[in-house]
């Protein structure tokens, strides 16, 4: 959250800004975009996904390496 903060206070650019900040930009005044907050929000986790269902077998192996007790 403070990240969010500190983005949100001191980039002030478009072009510079981090996703989640160029997502709460989707709120004016009490106005909500759901339609495209969504659409946004689904774009945006999908680098995210695609890069874990990549590396899934390590991730996997890393996670039962740790809890096999020798």
């Amino acid at each position: 959250m403070n990240e969010f903060l500190y983005a949100l206070v001191l980039v002030q650019a478009q072009d510079k800004m981090t996703a989640a900040v160029g997502l709460a930009a989707y709120v004016i005044g009490d106005q909500y975009y759901w339609g495209q907050m969504m659409a946004a929000a689904t774009i945006m986790s999908l680098p995210p996904l695609l890069l874990y269902l990549f590396g899934q077998r390590w991730v996997i192996a890393g996670w039962t390496a740790g809890a096999v007790k020798s």
